[in-house]
């Protein structure tokens, strides 16, 4: 594993060990909250980032496309066409004259109303094709991305397990898992070997902007090796990856009284990012539920043969 052991996570772990005291860093657990969260004494589960960061993205581009098509209106002269919007433009079609008398009595005017509706009267197939322009433009572009971030498959969480030592999630249908390793063979940055199982590697190196913690899995039905994103989208601070590894390690070192310090892992206050996160909760789909019987039951049948022979994936170095 190619963690680094001078984060803040590691170092709360450090006084803990050194000095037996608890150090309440509320910045540091607030942000890692958002990214993991106790599920009970013995398991850590860390959200996914791909899928969140694919459904938001869809939200925020569907919202700027519908923005940008609706106010198209905007680059004609507004005394030639004064609606700007998805409203204005299906009121266009259907109550143009209604549409027209309103902006008639937004402001004084020196002509009557019926004069101002027959100048307009003759600009009427120009604003009804804007109006079929801009819907058309919306439902092209804003409608697809939206189905999109409604569809768009929800990944499990990876959960990481103390009790049986090992980290699973579902990936493609399938349970996926590996050990938990603290031994000294973990100390090595990236696992080369390919038996018993594929090469795996558990990095916090910058990937994608910021990046993600990237783990790797061995499907329990294909034996394939499978990647898995770890963190909150956006990201809490420029060093989510490496504060995040810290929590893994701090949450696998059997030198620590977990309950000590697991119980400051919760919400404090308000991030700015937690507006775009709230888009992730829109959804037509669900998470695959890691708690079923059917899950737990193939998880105690193959738990104990990965510790035996996978190779370790999250490690302590």
């Amino acid at each position: 594993m190619a963690n680094s052991s001078s984060g803040p996570g590691w170092r709360f772990a450090t006084e803990l060990i050194d000095e037996n005291r608890v150090t309440d860093n509320p910045g540091y657990f607030n942000r890692m909250w958002r990214s993991a969260r106790p599920v009970g004494p013995d398991v850590l589960e860390v959200c996914s980032y791909h899928d969140r960061r694919v459904r938001i993205l869809c939200w925020i581009f569907g919202l700027l496309a519908a923005v940008i098509a609706g106010f198209s209106g905007m680059v004609m002269d507004r005394a030639d066409y004064p609606f700007a919007d998805q409203i204005d433009a299906f009121r266009v079609l259907t109550d143009y004259h209604g549409v027209l008398a309103e902006e008639y009595a937004a402001e004084p005017r020196r002509e009557s109303l019926q004069a101002w509706l027959a100048d307009y009267d003759q600009m009427w197939p120009l604003h009804r094709d804007h109006a079929i322009r801009t819907l058309i433009g919306t439902f092209m572009f804003t409608v697809p991305l939206w189905l999109c971030a409604l569809l768009w498959p929800r990944r499990a969480p990876l959960r990481i397990d103390r009790r049986r030592w090992v980290a699973y999630t579902i990936l493609k249908g399938e349970l996926a898992l590996s050990r938990i390793d603290t031994g000294p063979e973990a100390a090595t940055p990236f696992v080369t070997r390919t038996a018993p199982a594929p090469p795996l590697t558990f990095t916090n190196a910058p990937y994608d902007g910021f990046g993600p913690l990237l783990t790797g899995l061995i499907g329990t039905r294909s034996a394939k090796m499978r990647i898995f994103w770890m963190g909150t989208q956006p990201v809490t601070n420029p060093n989510q990856n490496g504060d995040l590894a810290d929590l893994v390690n701090l949450f696998t070192d059997d030198r620590v009284e977990q309950s000590r310090w697991l119980p400051l892992l919760r919400r404090r206050g308000f991030l700015p990012g937690d507006l775009l996160r709230a888009l992730d909760r829109i959804s037509l789909r669900r998470r695959p539920d890691l708690d079923s019987v059917a899950v737990q039951e193939q998880l105690d049948r193959a738990a104990p043969q990965a510790v035996q022979v996978g190779d370790p994936i999250l490690s302590r170095s």
